[in-house]
């Protein structure tokens, strides 16, 4: 009787190992896949509509507390005052305020890191009035 060893490979395993040439594109896809689809590159304006579809003007300050907790963004919050928006032209908003932090994103080409901030006014009976995003791009 004779055995059959057509598919039978001596040697390495080269037939086993993904070929690096369709690794890297692979890679260079799931990056760029990632990078575009982080909304926080989106327009301050685009975020803000976005926050505000969460917690529309006239929430409560707990409920806005709530929805940020719940996102998982690290935050403070100012009972005795409101925010600086630096907006023109630059004013203090609210009597109130919670300011949370939503991560960096990276530009491209270059990969400098952006950071998101976003600020929430509540007026003296804790009613949401505005919200300002503010993005600042670390250049050093």
């Amino acid at each position: 009787m004779t055995e059959r060893t057509d598919g039978f490979q001596h040697g390495g395993n080269e037939g086993n190992v993904p070929s690096l040439f369709w690794l890297l594109p692979l890679a260079v896809v799931a990056i760029g896949i990632r990078i575009v689809t982080d909304w926080r590159r989106d327009p301050d304006e685009s975020i803000r509509r976005r926050l505000l579809d969460e917690a529309p003007l006239g929430s409560t300050f707990e409920d806005v507390e709530r929805f940020v907790s719940r996102s998982g963004w690290r935050y403070e919050i100012g009972r005795q005052s409101g925010f600086a928006d630096e907006r023109v032209p630059a004013r203090v908003v609210g009597a109130q305020h919670i300011q949370a932090d939503l991560g960096n994103y990276r530009n491209i080409p270059l990969p400098l890191p952006t950071r998101v901030i976003v600020f929430w006014g509540f007026d003296a009976n804790g009613h949401l009035i505005d919200v300002w995003v503010s993005k600042s791009t670390n250049v050093l």
